[in-house]
């Protein structure tokens, strides 16, 4: 996928993706952090990284592999109304 940064923030999109990762880093101390993604057909936000708006530019079908995670039955998704 290729993507051209933009100005502007724009906050709302089909989807808004939560990654987690939680790792230990000492006995008994564990580390947590997320990253924010949300995206539609042609836009991406990124909260951490490379944090910004970014217009997708080249021609792909990336929400596929989201859109099928979500059909799927066997994913447990937390929902969130906010």
């Amino acid at each position: 996928m290729e993507l051209k940064k933009v100005e502007g923030y724009y906050k709302y999109r089909d989807y808004i993706l939560q990654i987690v990762t939680t790792n230990q880093v000492k006995e008994d101390h564990y580390s947590t952090e997320s990253i924010y993604i949300d995206l539609d057909n042609g836009y991406i936000n990124i909260s951490e990284g490379y944090p910004g708006s970014y217009e997708v530019v080249s021609d792909t079908n990336h929400l596929q592999t989201i859109e099928s995670l979500v059909e799927n039955e066997e994913v447990d998704w937390d929902y969130r109304d906010d």
